[in-house]
């Protein structure tokens, strides 16, 4: 029983050796890799790749002469470079190649995309980096390497190329002339590409009659932008939307509009941009309100006419004239008054009602949350009028109303801008 235990015991041993030995001889063969230097980096991983292959081969089939043999393939599959030195060690395979001739100088030629000019710099400064590269990439090579490296060569430009210039794509021409070997490229936009731009207006200071026309030309300075990639629109959004608003800045100031404008850019394929446009002179308002679930109440047409100056520095002032008419019996009520901006978007004041020639103090607060603002008026009487609005859209906004006057003091309101 125990020369039995024993032999069982010789016999797996030798198995567990055995196995041992064979995986230890195929990890060898597996970690065999091919180094190739002398060239650049992009050329030596293509040559790599072709010699790995190879190289498992004559491993595999333990090939007489193998460093011969070697040469010869690479003196086949690699035109335009010769083998320097070729080692073996432990199962791995070193290459040092070198150009079998001085080459030209290569020289890159960028046939850059017809872009406005404000898009033409920017497109050149991403760009610019990418030249030298190239010809650094290309430095002394043989023509002859280009006729069958050229797929590799193109797939790490285009890598490069989507780092600078994300969205677009290269197309590679080499030729030769007399002095010098040139490599031309081209750039063509990648999908997604902006085809249209969904626009969209909002100002505290001119009337939506005046922004219709606004949109008009707006549309006519986004021509510009149509058929670029969304990927580049995106890098430089912040660009674009300065450059957008500095175009419709000039544009509406030849209208003898002056007013600052800010654009907000969403790059999509159809792309959304936010416009706000304020009069830095002029305050023009109108709208038309209606009273919801308020018995005695009619709709109200308002007007409001402001002349902003700056008497001191820091000192925004506003000089403006309301009038409210009532709807059901032509009643008006006028204001005439002054009020200051006291901080980012809130304004103060006071004004004098006609014609119940009474004093009232107001606030504004034109911004509270993004689509949400506020205002109240109060009286020596203690009197109160406030409002909390939300934009629902461009051009309407619901309000909770408040009043102290009327025995249904809260009350909601529609308001349409005109």
């Amino acid at each position: 029983m125990n020369v039995f235990l024993r032999v069982v015991l010789r016999t797996l041993w030798a198995s567990v050796v055995l196995v041992m030995a064979v995986a230890f001889l195929m990890n060898k063969e597996a970690c065999a890799f091919v180094k190739v230097d002398g060239v650049q980096p992009w050329l030596a991983e293509a040559t790599e790749r072709s010699l790995d292959a190879v190289w498992s081969e004559a491993v595999k089939r333990s090939l007489p002469n193998r460093d011969a043999v070697l040469k010869l393939v690479a003196k086949r599959l690699f035109p335009g470079l010769v083998v320097e030195d070729l080692r073996e060690d432990g199962g791995n395979l070193y290459v040092r190649f070198a150009p079998s001739q001085d080459g030209k100088q290569w020289k890159a030629v960028f046939n850059y995309p017809k872009l406005s000019p404000f898009l033409s710099r920017l497109f050149e400064k991403d760009a610019q980096a990418l030249r030298g590269k190239f010809e650094e990439m290309l430095d002394h090579l043989p023509f002859d390497v280009l006729r069958w490296s050229s797929g590799a060569f193109q797939e790490k430009a285009e890598g490069m190329i989507e780092s600078s210039l994300p969205g677009w794509k290269g197309a590679f021409v080499f030729s030769m002339e007399e002095e010098s070997f040139v490599l031309e490229v081209s750039f063509t936009p990648k999908d997604p590409i902006v085809v249209a731009f969904r626009t969209s207006f909002s100002s505290l200071t001119i009337p939506n009659i005046l922004q219709a026309d606004l949109e008009e030309e707006t549309l006519e300075v986004l021509s510009d932008y149509i058929g670029l990639p969304v990927q580049w629109v995106s890098k430089h959004k912040k660009d674009i939307s300065r450059q957008v608003a500095s175009s419709l800045e000039e544009k509406w100031q030849a209208r003898k509009l002056k007013g600052k404008v800010e654009v907000d850019l969403t790059p999509q394929a159809v792309s959304s941009m936010k416009v706000n446009v304020e009069s830095q002179k002029y305050v023009l308002r109108a709208w038309l309100t209606t009273y919801i679930g308020s018995e005695g109440r009619y709709p109200e047409v308002g007007i409001h006419f402001g002349r902003r100056t700056v008497p001191l520095s820091g000192f925004d002032l506003e000089l403006y004239g309301e009038g409210i008419v009532r709807v059901d019996n032509g009643d008006l009520e006028s204001r005439l008054g002054a009020r200051w901006l006291l901080w980012k978007d809130v304004w103060v004041g006071a004004e004098r009602v006609f014609p119940d020639d009474e004093y009232w103090g107001r606030v504004w607060f034109d911004k509270i949350l993004d689509g949400v603002y506020g205002w109240a008026r109060f009286n020596e009487e203690n009197e109160v009028e406030a409002a909390v609005g939300w934009r629902l859209r461009e051009h309407i906004s619901w309000e909770l109303f408040y009043d102290s006057r009327e025995e249904d003091e809260f009350c909601v309101r529609l308001v349409g801008n005109l």
